[in-house]
């Protein structure tokens, strides 16, 4: 009794040691989420067992098991609204499911209490027993985990990377879809405060005045200061790491030159911002990667690290660890992080929303310190067409 009982957990845990670290290996393969989900409903670690049959439904949403699985977890855990959700989103898949028919049968059942008569006649688990075993899951995947990461990490060091483990647990296709969307967040978020603040912006921007008060150095020494904190951030999303002057090849519009320029006159600051967000409705990924075309000879050196590798502009130059060792054959880096023109254009593209932006909240924060704006005037403004945004031309003194 007892003694199979442990030795049954222990399989168990072993068992989900395996597919922790098999899921280290190859976090794509939907199929490992879903049996180490089984194996944590079996342990009834149905929080667990439900996570995993999420993560395996994100992969592969048309894999049925999972969504049986991840209702099963949630009725155990009588989270009864999400588990009939869970049915009704995986009938829709296949609508002669018989499984999820019989879990809505199951849930309005417990829903009515009739497992409440069950229990009475002993069949429920001990719940001492039970929370037992989920420990033991959770202690099993966790140690597992550690174990991986612990391995991840020392390979990380062997071969002369900055990228952290987690950020080289991604996939290229993965660390290029996320800055793919932090690059859409963060053009949506410069769009939003220079269209509802640009009224409250401009005349603090425009004012020697103010902008003294903002910056005794000058608004050079302002908006370089913001430029060069966000070219030389070391945690950067996705293991991306720039090598020194990289963001400036990439965005000259941000360069010393062309700052100083923007701030001895600032209605040229003003006209970029216009300009940038109003290429995001005329295709702002064509036309970032036409300027990095017709400058492709001076950016012939430019690389970035993504995911834990060395990925150079030019597409005949092949994609390394940064320590100079070439990516094994066949490895996903070889050819995963695709066309190079299409991955520098948008990496152009957010540093350029992320710059501009965080300029503008510079402005806007330090004058509100100040009490030169009023948290009034910083609340969202009304909805302003961009079509019908006008600029002053000339300073407010």
């Amino acid at each position: 009794g007892d003694v199979y009982k442990r030795q049954k957990q222990k399989r168990f845990a072993a068992a989900i040691a395996s597919y922790t670290k098999a899921i280290k290996a190859t976090p794509a393969n939907h199929l490992l989420y879903s049996n180490r989900s089984l194996v944590h409903s079996t342990m009834r670690a149905f929080e667990l067992s439900a996570t995993d049959a999420r993560k395996c439904i994100d992969l592969c949403p048309g894999f049925m098991k999972a969504r049986v699985r991840l209702a099963c977890a949630l009725l155990e855990l009588h989270r009864f609204d999400e588990a009939r959700e869970a049915c009704r989103d995986g009938l829709k898949i296949d609508l002669n499911c018989r499984e999820l028919g019989e879990i809505l049968q199951r849930i309005r059942s417990c829903e009515r209490g009739d497992h409440l008569q069950e229990a009475r006649f002993g069949n429920s688990v001990d719940a001492i027993d039970q929370q037992k075993s989920m420990q033991q899951a959770a202690e099993a995947q966790e140690q597992a985990e550690a174990e991986e990461t612990d391995r991840a990490a020392q390979n990380l060091r062997r071969k002369g990377t900055s990228a952290t483990v987690e950020s080289s647990r991604e996939t290229p296709q993965g660390c290029i879809a996320g800055l793919m969307h932090t690059c859409q967040d963060l053009g949506s978020e410069l769009k939003r405060i220079w269209i509802g603040r640009h009224e409250v912006f401009l005349p603090v921007w425009y004012s020697d005045e103010n902008m003294a008060k903002i910056s005794p150095a000058g608004r050079t020494k302002c908006m370089s200061g913001v430029f060069k904190a966000i070219g030389e951030y070391d945690k950067m999303p996705y293991g991306l790491k720039l090598p020194e002057g990289a963001m400036y090849l990439l965005c000259p519009e941000l360069g010393a030159e062309a700052c100083e320029a923007m701030c001895s006159e600032p209605s040229r600051f003003a006209g970029l911002i216009q300009e940038i967000v109003g290429t995001m409705a005329l295709g702002a990924d064509k036309r970032a990667q036409e300027n990095l075309w017709t400058r492709r000879d001076a950016l012939a050196d430019v690389f970035v690290e993504l995911g834990g590798f060395k990925v150079p502009f030019l597409e005949e130059r092949p994609v390394t660890y940064p320590s100079g060792e070439s990516a094994p054959k066949g490895h996903a880096a070889v050819f995963g992080f695709g066309n190079r023109l299409e991955l520098f254009g948008m990496l152009r593209n957010l540093f350029l929303h992320q710059s501009l932006f965080m300029g503008i909240r510079a402005v806007l924060a330090k004058a509100y310190e100040l009490g030169i704006l009023q948290m009034e005037q910083l609340t969202e403004s009304k909805a302003v067409s961009y079509t019908h945004l006008t600029l002053p031309t000339k300073r407010i003194v």
